[in-house]
Formats: structure tokens, sequence, C-alpha cells
């Protein structure tokens, strides 16, 4: 995976899925699947590198949708929220629209957890360079920004 900065969009796989939802017609599904994948995942299995980046983009996805997008949220980005409802699109969701974008948030919010955990190589290679902090403050934002009404 190729990085040139700690944000959410600053690496090839997170603009490669960008880049994809404009072109398929159930994107909801894929980033509402993304983030459940990896907020099933065990604390003792290794979280792919690619895959958490992945979902580290729906999470922005949804703050975006929330009202609280990134200040360089792409702008293909900008363009699918425009033409698609994140929450309600999602058929894998049901429930009202406010039941599912708690839902929603929640299952961001600990994806965004175990993304953080030692078990992620996303983790283990900011861990290992000179900028993992402002890589945690990069989560910790986007975390505040997914819980802001």
């Amino acid at each position: 995976m190729s990085v040139w900065g700690v944000g959410s969009f600053d690496n090839d796989t997170a603009l490669d899925l960008v880049e994809e939802l404009l072109e398929v017609d159930r994107g909801a599904t894929i980033l509402v699947s993304s983030l459940q994948a990896t907020a099933a995942t065990p604390l003792d299995e290794l979280i792919d590198s690619e895959d958490a980046a992945e979902t580290l983009v729906a999470a922005e996805y949804l703050a975006a949708a929330k009202g609280s997008a990134a200040d360089n949220l792409p702008e293909q980005a900008k363009q699918w929220l425009e033409e698609n409802d994140l929450i309600a699109g999602d058929i894998l969701v049901g429930g009202s629209r406010d039941k599912k974008e708690k839902w929603l948030t929640d299952i961001a919010l600990k994806a965004i957890g175990i993304i953080q955990s030692v078990n992620s190589e996303l983790n283990q290679m900011w861990e290992e360079s000179e900028d993992y902090d402002e890589w945690l403050a990069g989560l910790d934002d986007l975390k505040a920004r997914l819980t802001r009404s």
C-alpha cells in the first residue's frame, strides 16, 4: 500500500475505493460491509492494512454523511455523497433513519478501535513511524466527527 500522509485518504487503497464507489450501484453496501467486517474481527486476529484503510474510508463517508466531513474529503467522495444516501441507502440495515445512523456510528467507532489495536497491520505500520501520534490524532478526530450530532 503506497502511503503519502497520515489522513484516511492519503494512500492508494483509499483512493482506489473512492473511485470504485463511483462505478458501482451498491456503494453503500460496500461501505457498510467494510465497517461490519472490521468491527466483527476478533482482537486476536490480524487485520490487513488494506482492509483497515478501506474501513477508515467508510467511516469518513459516514462522518461526511452526518455533516462532519474531513477537510480533505476528495471531490469524488463529495460527488458520491451528493448522489447517494449512505445511511438510508444500505439494504443491510433496517429501521428508521435515526436507528440506522446510530447503528452505523456504533459499528464505525468499534471498527476504528480495532484498527487502533495491536493486531492491526495499519496500526503496526504507523507505530513504527515518526508520524504515529499524528495518525492517532487523526483517528481521534474521525471518532469525534462521527459522534457529533
